[in-house]
Parts: structure tokens; sequence; C-alpha cells
């Protein structure tokens, strides 16, 4: 597409004209976008996520500066992106519309939206393209549930199908969320843009695909997304009336001692009434799309002097005065009157002065307008419906199209059918390597990449999570036909699934969809229910969880254990993000794999136990059935802690040191961000590490002198005075706004 341009061509003003073409983009309102995206009879649940999914199709990241991204009709016909702030608001808006109840998400040094449906919260972030499931890979985590356990959004792709997978991106992202406070519903209602306007006759308003690099926000603030100067288009409202017509003075607002549209030929269009030596007309235009520059042009004719002056709301800008003799002609660009930064115009007023009996024959005004490319009329390849409409009861206008058409390339030939899972197969496991035969390109060009998308929806309305909307490119897979889920238990067992894939040629085109193809899991889901039995005296903590009645039948279990909340589970050591301050810095971590068993209980705290994933402070259990198919991981259980799991030894002989070293249950905590004040009085938000590792706290609560114990170690150490009777000590643990622990211990009396 080159450009539309629907003109005025009659003698009235044509109230709120507009083209939609093949149904699309009609989103002059809030209200025309709720209807174009949803309809009444969608579930709650379904009107949610496919207006995130069209929100997330339809923005990028970058920023104005000011408010102008926080009006979801400006976002979408003006600018086209958006930062965490502003699409939290706008997404907010979206929701409020369709009837939803929404509140905002508290992440640190991000934005979010909740959305309330069955009974429970939903985070649905379109800044960063996040859903996150939970571990039955259908119901959508809120906020808090992410809060609790990180691992659901370290194993979901954050920042989109642009971004390239990487698993300590998505533990960064997961650390911003810690807010553990109290959550108020509601947001405020900041889109009050419409793209409503009267056509005036001889203007028109011009939709270009191309850009002259003007736009309105803060140039710095484009290293957001310094690409959002090739993501601008920049259309025109060009006003170049028939001063002679009927309709010159539609948009005349105030004149004094003027007359405008003479039709004595002899006269200028726009001059003095007799006996006036000096007046000005005013000319008042209106934009839904923020103005961004341009030029004005006027032919003058008579003995005099003309001046123009260009007036935006409080700012008065002048574009020259020239002294007319016979006739003259008035130039000024405009685009010094609209500097970036400054305030966003959407109406502007002409004021033209005349002194003498020069005037005005004919003038023409142009406005550089910022248009988003994703909103613009386009036509698709194929039959085209282009539907007219406006408010008016009568009107002439003219719509031109201009497009090219260029065949100097085809695009490829979509799969025509998959290698793995084949249609309709019902498949063991859930770490699937979907693979589907190489496409075929007609003009012989290489295949740049392949796009894939999974969903519960045979439409494929919206992804699953964004683990199942991939550019395979920024994959492991990269180069192949085939994308290989990250982990396992992203998808549940006796559920159809749907999925596609298209195709990109090295010139850039994208061909079509391949069919839909189905296919279901068997898989055990994952255990439910996990709690834990403690026996003090004995020092030993008992796992227990019942098996899911969806899905295959377990024959054993897996159990993985950690002293990292919301820790995942690995059979391999591994590298986690520990810290990103002063610069990243990674810590390896043991396999956190325990046991095995058939049974639905394992010990695992106890004074006997080993390995470095017993006697640990949270588990998960991985359900295995007769196929050797493991479940996803389950919820994970936080043991009773402090908890002293060690016995001390025998009592103590006299004459001869004492030495017991106890140990507890803690918590390393988890990758968190945490707000940072400077020297300076400036707040760094993304400052991430494990800020909240528990450090027991050692004392000895009763016993001899001679024994001692050290306060953050615990080591308890002594020499037993001779000739003395066995007593009993006792130590304590505590952990700062936990909780506290004792332990007893046999030694010897203080005397004889």
């Amino acid at each position: 597409m080159e450009y539309v341009r629907l003109e005025n061509v009659g003698s009235a003003p044509v109230a709120n004209p507009w083209l939609i073409v093949n149904s699309k983009r009609n989103w002059r309102t809030l209200e025309d976008v709720i209807a174009e995206v949803v309809t009444p009879d969608m579930s709650p649940r379904e009107k949610a996520l496919r207006l995130w999914w069209f929100q997330v199709n339809h923005r990028y990241h970058a920023f104005t500066g000011d408010d102008e991204n926080n009006d979801e009709i400006k976002v979408l016909n003006v600018y086209g992106y958006t930062l965490c702030g502003n699409d939290a608001e706008v997404l907010g808006h979206l929701f409020q519309a369709a009837g939803l109840r929404v509140r905002p998400g508290h992440p640190t040094g991000h934005c979010t939206t909740e959305v309330f449906w069955d009974d429970r919260w939903h985070l649905l972030d379109g800044d960063e393209n996040i859903i996150v499931p939970l571990r039955d890979c259908h119901t959508l985590a809120g906020e808090s549930d992410i809060v609790r356990d990180h691992d659901l959004m370290k194993r979901t792709h954050t920042y989109g199908i642009l971004s390239r997978d990487d698993r300590f991106r998505d533990e960064f992202s997961a650390s911003l969320y810690t807010y553990e406070g109290e959550r108020k519903e509601g947001r405020g209602q900041n889109t009050r843009h419409t793209m409503r306007f009267d056509l005036l006759p001889g203007e028109a308003l011009v939709w270009r695909w191309d850009s002259r690099g003007k736009y309105h926000g803060r140039e710095d603030l484009l290293d957001w997304g310094r690409e959002a100067l090739a993501r601008i288009a920049n259309g025109e409202l060009v006003y170049e009336p028939d001063l002679r017509g009927p309709g010159a003075a539609c948009a005349v607002t105030a004149h004094k001692a003027c007359v405008v549209g003479e039709r004595d030929v002899d006269l200028p269009a726009i001059h003095l009434a007799p006996g006036a030596d000096q007046g000005h007309v005013d000319l008042a235009l209106h934009s839904p799309y923020p103005f961004v520059g341009g030029n004005f042009a006027a032919r003058l004719r008579g003995e005099g002097q003309v001046a123009a002056t260009l007036v935006l709301g409080e700012e008065t800008f002048s574009l020259g005065e020239v002294m007319a003799t016979g006739s003259g002609e008035l130039r000024a660009n405009l685009d010094g009157c609209f500097p970036r930064e400054r305030q966003a115009r959407y109406d502007a007023m002409l004021r033209l002065a005349l002194c003498g009996k020069a005037g005005v024959e004919s003038l023409r005004l142009k406005f550089d307008l910022q248009m988003a490319p994703l909103s613009l009329p386009e036509l698709e390849l194929g039959e085209n419906t282009v539907h007219y409409v406006d408010d008016s009861t009568a009107r002439r206008v003219r719509v031109s199209l201009a497009w090219r058409e260029l065949d100097f390339t085809r695009p490829p030939a979509p799969p025509p059918s998959p290698e793995f899972p084949a249609d309709g197969a019902r498949v063991q496991g859930t770490r699937i390597s979907f693979r589907w035969p190489a496409a075929v390109d007609p003009d012989g060009d290489k295949i740049a990449d392949y796009q894939f998308q999974l969903s519960e929806r045979e439409d494929l309305a919206w992804p699953l999570s964004p683990n199942f909307h991939k550019l395979v490119s920024n994959t492991a897979d990269r180069d192949k036909p085939q994308y290989t889920l990250p982990s396992e238990g992203l998808l549940a067992p006796n559920t159809t699934y749907y999925w596609r894939v298209r195709a990109l040629d090295a010139a850039g085109v994208w061909g079509p969809w391949s069919h839909v193809w189905r296919f279901s899991c068997q898989v055990p889901a994952p255990p439910e229910g996990l709690e834990c039995v403690a026996d003090e005296a004995r020092g030993e903590i008992r796992l227990r969880w019942r098996p899911t009645q969806v899905g295959s039948r377990p024959v054993r279990y897996r159990i993985y254990g950690s002293d990292e909340q919301g820790f995942s589970v690995s059979d391999v050591s591994y590298k986690i993000l520990w810290t990103n301050q002063p610069i990243p810095n990674y810590l390896e971590r043991p396999a956190n794999f325990l046991a095995e068993t058939t049974e639905d209980e394992i010990l695992v705290v106890g004074p006997r136990l080993c390995g470095t994933a017993a006697n640990q402070a949270f588990y998960r259990v991985v359900a295995i059935d007769e196929h050797n198919v493991r479940s996803g991981p389950s919820d994970y259980l936080a043991l009773p802690r402090p908890f002293i799991y060690t016995r001390p030894p025998q009592p103590a002989t006299p004459g001869q040191e004492y030495v017991y070293q106890p140990h507890s249950l803690a918590s390393l905590g988890d990758l968190r961000c945490r707000p940072l004040k400077g020297q300076d009085g400036t707040v760094s938000y993304y400052n991430a590490s494990f800020w909240d590792v528990e450090k027991p706290l050692w004392r000895k609560v009763a016993g001899p002198e001679w024994i001692s114990i050290d306060p953050q170690s615990g080591l308890v150490s002594g020499r037993a005075p001779d000739g003395y009777s066995p007593t009993v000590a006792t130590i304590s643990v505590e952990i700062p706004g936990r909780g506290s622990d004792e332990q007893h211990l046999n030694l010897v009396a203080d005397g004889p």
C-alpha cells in the first residue's frame, strides 16, 4: 500500500467519515474496538484473552514520554507503541469496557494488570506478552501465584516472539514479582480520545504507509525502541479549499472586517470589507491524528500586506508576512511549530491578517500526521471490501487508493503435513519435539524461519502460553523445521491441542499457514495435596502426596528438594542467576533429585539422610507411569522451619572435648528485585539478588557454664569437667520473623 485518500469534494462538512476495509480496524472509539474483538456471548475468560492477544499484536516497546500512550485509541491509531506503564493502563481500559473486573499489579519496576474470572485473579501482561499457566496447564496464574512460586514464570518464555529463549532473562522477569501486600480493585479510565472528526470542504485525510521521520515524543526515549522510527507512518491532512465556492467559510471560526468567499473574480477571494484598513480571518482545523509538521502556501493579490500566524493552544507561531504588489506568494514550513517534545496538537488555527487592498486568492495548508501502520486501511491479497461510513445525511466524497503490485518473489508453500506428532496422534510425554517437512519456496529461496503456534482452541485465537508462539530462529532449533518444548509439564493429559506452522523465505515473505493439526498427550498429571508429618523427637519429616485421577496412572515418583523457594527440578547440576549487581553473577547449583519411590510418601528430612537434596526447605514430586513418561513437577511444599534435624552425640565424657554441630532447615529465598535509593536520592528498581536468605540464630537456653554455642553457626563446644554426673542443656534456633525450635542435649552436671 502507498496511500488512501479520503477527500471532501462537496460544499458542506462531512461528519465522522471513515473507511473500514474487510471489516477490520474500525478503532474510532473504545466501544468500536470492543465490538470488533469480542462478542457479548463470550465468557469472561475468552473476552479477557482475546483482548490481551489483540493488544499484544498491535503494539511494540517504545514511549512518547508523556500521557499520550495512556489512551488506547491513540495507541492503536497514532503510535502503535507503549511501555509497561501505558500498556497496563490501556489493557485495563479494554477489560473494563468489556465489563471485566480489573486491578493493577505490583511488580517491582514493572506495571501489569490483573483480570477477574472464575473466582480468581489472573495476570495478563501485554508489555512482556505474558500469560502464565498453573500446573494444570490451563488455569492462568495471578500475580500472587507468581510471587509465591517463581518457577511458574521461570518456565514461561518472556518478552514475546521476537526475543530469544533465555532462561536467565525469564528468571529475572520472575524476580520482579515480590509484592505480598494489599491489592485494590479498579483502574482509572484515561481512554477518552476518539477518531471522530469533521472533514471540511476542500479537506482531505490521507493515510500513508511511508515515514518522513516525523513523530511526537521525547527523542531520547525512542531508544526504548530505536526501530520505532522505521515503524511510524506519516499521513497528511490537506486543506486546499475553493475560496470562491459555497464551502469556503466552513473552516472560518472568526473574522473581522473581511469578506470570505468573494464571487467577483476581480477581487481576491478573501479581502477586506470596503472602508476597512485592516482585518483578519481565523481558519480552524482539527485532526484525530496529532500534527507533527507540514507546510503552508498562499497566493496573494492586490496592493497591501498579508501576514499568516499559526495558533496552537496558547502558542503562536509567525509564518511570515508579504507585501503584495499585484500578486505574491506566502510560504512557510511548519515543522518548527511542532517540536517533538512539546504537547501533542490535534487542533490548529490559521490566522490571516490583511492590510490595505491585498487579499488571499488561494491557500494550501498541509499537516503531516503521525499514524500507526497497523491501523491503516490496507488492502489484502485477493478480494477486498471497502466500506465507507459517516454520520452525515448527504455528502460528496472521493476515495482514492494507491498500491503497488510486486511479483519479484512468491511466498513459500506451507508444510503439507506434520512429521511428529502425526495429525490426531496420542503421544507419550510432554517434552515434545514438533517436526514438519521443510517448506518449499517456488523461487528456490532459502527458508529463513518458521513461526509455530499451539493452542487449546482449534481456531488458535490465542496461544496456550508464550512457549507456544515462537519464531524457531529464536530457539535452540534455529535453522531446523522443528520446535522442541523447553521442559516437561507444559501440556496436560487428556487434552486435545491444535498447532500449525508457516515459513518465511530469504526475501522476507511469509507463506500461508499450514492446516491446523491436532494431538493429545498420554502422561500422568503432577501429584497433588503435598503435606508433611514431622517427628521432632527423631528430627524427621515425611513427605506425603496423592496421585491425581487425570492422565495415565503413576507407578512411581521422583522427589526433588531445594532450599530455594520456587526452585525448578533438575536431575543435573545447573546455574541460576544469583545477582545482577554490579554485573550478572551466576551460581552453580547441584542436582536437586533426592530419591525415587513406588509409595506415596517418603522420608525427606532426618539425621541419617545424606545428599544435596535431603534436609531441604522445599520439595516437589514428579509422577512416572508404566511407560517411563514423566509428569511435570508438582506445586512445592514448604517444610516447617526452623527445624533441627541433627541428633546430638552421646553424653559428654568428663575431661574430654564435647563438640556438636546442629543443623536446621532454612530457606535461601528466591531471586527478587528490590528498590534501592542511591546517594543522590534516585531509586533504582532492578536490583536482583537473593535478599531473603534465612540465617538461623543459635543460643544456649540452659546448661552449665563450660558449654558454649556459636550464635551464627550453632557449633556447640566445651570441655566437660572430671568427675561430674550427667545433666541436660537446651539450645534453640530462631529464624527472625518465622519462629524457633529447641533441642535438649545430654551433658554432665556442674558439680559433684
